[in-house]
């Protein structure tokens, strides 16, 4: 991939770039941005930027075919330490941050991020999932971000600046990346992800507003149809059992899903469930009737989405979202 492939990001690039060529290159950056907006593709090509051994970073074009640049489109150079959440997990273990008990500080990404760069001009780390970092995980990366090595740079990827330790937030110099365009979020529908009709692609883009993460999720005859009728549903003061069935179905798709897979889903629906509260919140201040009843709703969803990042039993929260919005309905107009 080249910069040229990339959706979006403008400015950001235009931060990176103007950094370089001034000579000012922080070592920790903290990258903000909605789900799915293309983060970790943006620092994957900032690192092969940096580490590339034919292009110079000023000239902000690797070149894609030497053995640095092949290496990190691989994911295999040795200057390039790439860690995640694991999907089983609800934050980010010490372990890749700092090695496991009886070898801490001898492996892990600070460790790693201190060796000399093993073929190059620098080393380059990126962590995703940063939104996950427990207070523990952020207080042992505090010597690296205070006395990080002159050629490292950690990047950091998160959705929220508002979710980021203080810890994190005040040593790291804040990049924010805007979500996708309606009009990039069709493009990737249609070259990334199968949707064969441009007017479906575009229709999808302008329905969940350049969210790619949710076009992507919702994007199969099944699921649209559900998304149909559960987007009925919400706007309707209807049975509160039905609601609840219709949600855990969704989101227990098959009885061996793991919890990982079941968060994800239910992320999604809790992100439609916000669309259709938002719309509702619009017709009420229009109407001027029933306006605090929608504030409560969306100020409910708001929280089940947080409580699911904090591992919150699913089954329960569900039930407990579904109680607080069917007792505070939004009458239909």
């Amino acid at each position: 991939m080249r910069w040229s492939d990339l959706r979006g990001h403008v400015l950001p690039q235009l931060q990176f770039r103007r950094a370089l060529i001034a000579g000012k290159l922080a070592n920790s950056y903290l990258l903000i941005g909605p789900e799915g907006c293309g983060k970790r593709q943006f620092s994957l090509l900032l690192a092969k930027t940096l580490l590339c051994e034919t292009n110079p970073p000023e000239q902000w074009d690797p070149c894609g075919v030497c053995t640095d640049c092949r290496l990190v489109e691989a994911g295999t150079h040795p200057d390039l330490i790439e860690i995640a959440k694991p999907p089983e997990r609800s934050t980010i273990p010490l372990e890749l941050l700092i090695g496991h008990r009886d070898l801490r500080m001898q492996e892990g990404l600070c460790h790693q991020l201190s060796l000399r760069p093993a073929r190059g001009r620098r080393k380059v780390a990126i962590i995703d999932d940063a939104d996950h970092l427990s207070e523990e995980a952020a207080n042992c990366m505090l010597k690296t971000l205070e006395e990080p090595p002159l050629d490292s740079i950690l990047l950091l990827l998160g959705t929220s600046e508002q979710r980021q330790l203080p810890t994190i937030r005040s040593r790291c110099q804040v990049i924010r990346c805007p979500g996708l365009t309606v009009a990039d979020c069709a493009h990737l529908l249609l070259q990334e992800d199968g949707v064969g009709d441009p007017d479906e692609a575009e229709r999808l883009a302008t329905f969940y507003r350049g969210d790619l993460a949710q076009a992507r999720f919702w994007n199969t005859p099944e699921r649209r149809a559900q998304r149909e009728q559960l987007w009925n549903e919400l706007g309707a003061a209807g049975d509160l059992v039905k609601l609840i069935d219709e949600v855990q179905g969704l989101v227990s798709h098959e009885a061996d899903d793991v919890a990982a897979e079941k968060r994800v889903r239910l992320r999604a629906v809790l992100q439609l469930a916000l669309e259709r509260q938002r719309q509702d919140l619009r017709r009420a201040i229009d109407t001027g009737s029933s306006l605090e009843l929608a504030v409560r709703r969306i100020e409910h969803t708001l929280e089940a989405l947080q409580q699911i990042d904090r591992n919150a039993n699913l089954t329960a929260l569900i039930t407990a979202w579904a109680s607080h919005v069917r007792v505070c309905p939004v009458p239909p107009p």
